[in-house]
């Protein structure tokens, strides 16, 4: 043990130095320090004491609350790159590589929920037989120059927002005020060919492996 490490733990050798001595090379811990070191030699004691001056010196609150700062900041670094980096990362290698049937068992349960979410008191889906024929025709056709892996079950819903919106594993989602709205057929291709961009690039897919991984590594830091 390096002499300018020793710290004495036991208060009471301090009153009596000719009696006992409890030495701990690690100044740092003191009280709950591993390694301890009883000397009981008077002669020892004394040669012990003259040599080291430190002996009942206690750490500095300052260094310990830098340690925390550090160890804190640290942490903090840490968790915003895995956050922000790691997660994404993760989540852009991962989307490619599921496969297309987990992909719509995903696609199928955010479907679902988004349309409990949007529709409380009950979805009112469009099932007309004229209008469902005219957009699987125009899906059909965007689809055909787009290069899916997965086919495109495309709904509409009564709603008064305008909006559209695509989950995994293909399903695309209008709302009945879009189609009002729009001056014509070309905006609701517009509008469609947008989805499927999404749907083609699994955009979807990868929002829903980043949230997963950002909220598994925050339990974890927990």
């Amino acid at each position: 043990w390096a002499l300018a490490s020793l710290r004495r733990i036991s208060q009471a050798a301090a009153d009596a130095p000719g009696d006992l001595m409890v030495l701990t090379p690690d100044p740092d811990r003191l009280e709950d320090a591993d390694e301890r070191l009883v000397i009981r030699d008077p002669q020892m004691i004394e040669a012990i004491e003259a040599v080291c001056e430190d002996l009942d010196r206690r750490p500095s609150p300052a260094r310990g609350a830098l340690r925390m700062t550090l160890w804190g900041g640290g942490a903090l670094a840490a968790a915003a790159a895995a956050l922000f980096w790691l997660a994404p990362m993760a989540a852009e290698r991962m989307a490619p590589l599921i496969p297309a049937e987990q992909e719509r068992a995903l696609g199928e349960a955010a479907r679902d929920q988004a349309v409990r979410v949007m529709f409380p008191r009950g979805a009112r889906r469009c099932d007309a037989p004229e209008g469902v024929a005219a957009l699987n025709a125009m899906v059909a056709r965007l689809s055909s120059a787009a290069n899916l892996h997965v086919p495109i079950n495309a709904a509409v819903y009564r709603s008064d927002q305008v909006n559209a919106f695509a989950a995994p594993g293909g399903y695309v989602l209008v709302l009945s005020a879009l189609l009002e709205q729009a001056s014509g057929p070309d905006e609701v291709a517009a509008v469609l060919a947008h989805e499927l961009g999404h749907v083609a690039l699994r955009h979807q897919l990868r929002d829903m492996l980043r949230g997963a991984g950002s909220t598994a590594l925050i339990g974890m830091m927990f």
